[in-house]
């Protein structure tokens, strides 16, 4: 650790020596790093999130590479004989560029350099970024930082250090060879890398604003209440795809001795930190429970995946009441990523409520089109959005059209090309096109988009080009491995295996169709893969051809909705033609 931390006097451009542990801190572990300390030691890291009202994203604050720092800024500026002045450098998890909890740290020094390697294999890579490869064998991206202070008497309290920002990315660096020379080449000439100057402050993040100098509303602002969606922790207990195997897996849990039922409730893949004492009290209480047939409920666990879950509080971790109540008995909701989309569309709409991970594997938010707490009809939208609107294009606007505009804008198949560095970091952005006609075509468009997505209605006959060949050898869907499953055509279009020995093909697949993919999730190969071992009788090989069909069908209006993107962007109306004020900061709950 104390590589990290170079004492006064020595070079103020140092290769990165600190570079702690990245790990959440389990129950307990946290109390016994901190006890002892007089000083608080990362309290007054939190106190200033709380006060502004960011107190719930210090869920990811207790991470083992955050107490390193918070150690480094003890030696340097509090422990006994402290200089006051040096340099702190450390690599650590680059999660912090985008995190609020962590922007105290500018208060401390006079300037920060941050070298953003990036490498995070657990996410989307932005749409048009084939390959990101870690300078370490591990799947947290990294960035180094590089923080120093001058010791300056003179300098005024409070003070914020002047932050540079370098992406390795722009510098065209996506393998681990390429990053490692960019670095060699910027320790003899810093010139070799482009910083910018990040111009946040207090508890903004350190990372550039998105969207910057595009006067356009996020999701967030849009509709006031969002949430995530379910979250079980135990997935394989409490889904499945049919209501009766829902009611065979509780059974099991709840006839099983109290060891087999712990592992059922706490399998060997969850963590050992997930094994708190909320979640042990909840295991007690779910085993009491008497099995209750109105608890099945039909839920979206990924886009076009509907199953079955066992909707009971002292089963899923993260049950959702709010969201449960803003839906009501029937509702559709925008769901989206507050950074890291990649490729596909923007958002996905969902007519059922949502796991915590539909939108791409990943957690995400639901952006309902009603708030049925607020009343029956009340609308999610910005309550001066409708009236504005309704002045831009001279007739009354319904929430509903809003709604559709807004769905084919940001799934346009070029919206997450042409704003992939922006949605690295943020919700994504809505340009509202000033001409009435673009609106009206867009919600057209949007319309056919979220029926299909919702499943309202079924594609039409002309995008049902793929058809079942052959006759299966076995019962079930048995697919070959990922790389076998795809079988190259002519023209772009191609088979799907569904038989492990080629006896059942979809056939007339167009190539695009089979590659779809919502930053990154496979949507075709995972919702077959999902479904491997079932009984492929009648109802689900019906089922697979309308997943195919609708997606071929959601492409073209992806691709209908792409040219008036183009028109929206050129003609956007502004925050004050929409009637909001000045942008805030988007605060995650």
């Amino acid at each position: 650790m104390n590589e990290g931390c170079v004492p006064p006097g020595t070079e103020t451009r140092p290769r990165p020596g600190g570079n702690p542990p990245y790990r959440r801190l389990g129950e307990g572990e946290e109390a016994a790093i901190t006890s002892g300390w007089d000083n608080g030691f990362w309290e007054d890291l939190k106190d200033p999130v709380r006060r502004a009202g960011w107190g719930g994203e210090l869920n990811t604050f207790p991470d083992l590479y955050i107490a390193f720092w918070r150690w480094c800024l003890w030696k340097l500026f509090e422990s006994e004989g402290a200089p006051r002045r040096g340099v702190v450098c450390l690599i650590t998890n680059r999660t912090f560029l985008a995190g609020h909890p962590y922007a105290g740290l500018r208060q401390r020094f006079d300037t920060i350099d941050i070298i953003d390697l990036r490498g995070d294999s657990r996410g989307a890579r932005p749409a048009g970024i084939e390959a990101d490869e870690n300078v370490f064998a591990i799947q947290a991206g990294v960035c180094i930082l590089i923080a120093r202070a001058s010791g300056d008497v003179e300098r005024p309290a409070g003070l914020e250090a002047r932050v540079r920002y370098a992406d390795v990315w722009r510098h065209g660096a996506f393998t681990a060879r390429d990053k490692l020379a960019l670095l060699t080449a910027a320790e003899q000439n810093e010139g070799a890398l482009s910083f910018v100057d990040i111009e946040r402050r207090g508890l903004e993040d350190f990372a550039s604003a998105a969207f910057g100098g595009l006067d356009w509303p996020s999701l967030a602002e849009l509709f006031p209440f969002r949430k995530s969606g379910s979250k079980s922790q135990r997935d394989p207990l409490v889904y499945s795809l049919s209501q009766q195997a829902v009611f065979q897996k509780i059974k099991a849990f709840l006839d099983a001795d109290e060891a087999s039922a712990w592992e059922m409730f706490f399998p060997s893949s969850n963590t050992d930190d997930m094994r708190t004492k909320a979640e042990k009290l909840r295991f007690s209480r779910a085993r009491g429970e008497d099995m209750d047939a109105e608890k099945v409920t039909a839920y979206i666990y990924r886009p076009f995946d509907r199953r079955y879950i066992y909707s009971s509080r002292n089963h899923v971790s993260r049950y959702g009441p709010d969201l449960i109540s803003a839906w009501g008995t029937s509702n559709n909701a925008l769901y989206a990523m507050p950074s890291g989309t990649g490729a596909g569309p923007a958002v996905w709409v969902h007519g059922l409520l949502p796991d915590y991970h539909a939108f791409s594997g990943r957690g995400g938010y639901a952006f309902p089109l009603f708030n049925r707490a607020a009343g029956t009809d009340a609308h999610n939208l910005h309550p001066v959005l409708l009236s504005h609107l309704s002045d831009a294009y001279g007739h009354p606007v319904e929430p509903d059209r809003v709604f559709d505009v807004i769905a084919a804008l940001l799934s346009a198949t070029s919206y997450t090309s042409r704003f992939a560095w922006d949605l690295e970091e943020a919700f994504p952005h809505v340009p509202f096109p000033a001409q009435g006609e673009v609106f009206a075509q867009a919600r057209i468009a949007g319309a056919e988009i979220r029926a299909l997505e919702t499943f309202s209605r079924t594609a039409a006959e002309n995008f049902r080009s793929a058809r079942l060949a052959g006759r299966a050898t076995g019962t079930t869907l048995s697919m070959p491995v990922v790389g076998r499953m795809w079988e190259e055509g002519t023209n772009g279009i191609g088979a799907v295996l569904l038989q492990s020995d080629g006896s059942l093909r979809l056939t007339g697949v167009p190539e695009r169709v089979w590659r779809f993919a919502v930053s990154g999730y496979r949507v075709l190969y995972r919702w077959l893969h999902a479904r491997d071992e079932e009984v492929l009788d009648a109802a689900l090989q019906r089922a697979i051809l309308d997943i195919v069909w609708r997606i071929e069908e959601l492409l073209h209006w992806f691709d209908a909705a792409d040219p008036l993107l183009a028109q929206a962007i050129a003609r956007p109306l502004t925050r004050q033609e929409l009637g909001l004020g000045p942008a805030a900061p988007e605060r995650l709950e």
